[in-house]
């Protein structure tokens, strides 16, 4: 994502710390107070502590809506055929990269984590 800019509104908050667990985190008050699934689930089918990976760009609603957006952007709609909302969506990519990454461990000189 070449043109990634960080957003520099109340709904997002960046964090450059070197101990935060991400750069870019949502607000709580405004993703209803709940937890997001995030590229936690998709470290945890893969057998991985997601406490102990590099620090990653955003929380679950931050990634998910990146993900949206990236869809809509090649697609010219917010969701890909079959699915209704960006959870199920995400889930489905993060299960398939899961399996691809269990089936083919490597590819070329991409390995899987």
């Amino acid at each position: 994502m070449p043109n990634l800019t960080l957003p520099s509104n109340s709904l997002f908050k960046t964090h450059s710390e070197p101990g935060s667990k991400y750069l870019v985190e949502t607000d709580p008050r405004f993703a209803n107070y709940r937890e997001w699934l995030s590229s936690d689930f998709l470290l945890q089918q893969m057998a991985l502590d997601p406490n102990v990976t590099q620090k990653r760009l955003g929380d679950g609603f931050y990634e998910q809506r990146l993900v949206r957006e990236q869809i809509g952007q090649l697609t010219g709609t917010g969701y890909m055929s079959g699915y209704a909302d960006d959870e199920s969506m995400y889930r489905a990519l993060l299960t398939n990269g899961a399996t691809c990454c269990s089936t083919v461990p490597s590819i070329g000189t991409f390995v899987c984590i």
